[in-house]
């Protein structure tokens, strides 16, 4: 995993496990995890709105030492287990249709390196609300780092992102919810509706 962001990543092997059992492998910022769909619904499996979950994260506050080694001031603490990311190189898609994107040779286009990704976008969502509360200071949370891209196909078929990653639209047709686009870029400031 040698790239210019593994300067951000620190393993942490005192981290607890999660309720899934899979213990967390390292801390990243989650400024630095990208989505891999392109929309979420609003509420957990649980009925949960995922908005009520950003206030119950908890952003603690490290030593002078961790933050030093973390190159962070805070450590978030979820009520949710660490999400689960995966470097990958995200394909290059049209912003009004979709499709990936060809080069000249009728191939599909992708990014030029590998970033961070989520499988788990709705708890990425609470930890980039929390993260940008925190803003200029720095902070990580505990992730579960995939390495083996082969355990994880059947999820990474499914990446459907439009921009890389970098925002999710957040509502439900289900509830009636409109579609938020989500970018912490933005600043967290009024996000663009989109009917459901």
């Amino acid at each position: 995993m040698a790239s210019s962001d593994d300067e951000d990543v620190k393993s942490d092997a005192s981290s607890r496990t999660s309720g899934g059992g899979k213990k967390p492998t390292m801390q990243l910022s989650p400024l630095q995890i990208r989505f891999s769909q392109k929309k979420m619904r609003n509420v957990f499996g649980d009925s949960k709105l995922v908005e009520d979950s950003v206030t119950l994260i908890q952003a603690v506050r490290r030593s002078k030492e961790d933050a030093e080694l973390y190159d962070a001031a805070y450590k978030l603490e979820a009520p949710f287990p660490p999400v689960e990311v995966i470097r990958w190189r995200s394909k290059l898609r049209d912003e009004n249709t979709g499709r990936p994107l060809l080069n000249e040779r009728g191939k599909e286009m992708f990014e030029a390196e590998e970033s961070w990704f989520t499988l788990d976008n709705r708890r990425l969502f609470c930890l980039q609300k929390a993260a940008l509360k925190l803003l200029p200071e720095n902070c990580t949370a505990d992730v579960i780092a995939e390495v083996r891209k082969d355990r994880r196909m059947r999820e990474i078929r499914k990446f459907r992102t439009m921009d890389n990653g970098q925002s999710v639209m957040v509502g439900s047709v289900v509830d009636g919810v409109p579609f938020e686009r989500w970018d912490w870029r933005g600043g967290g400031g009024k996000p663009k509706t989109h009917p459901p």
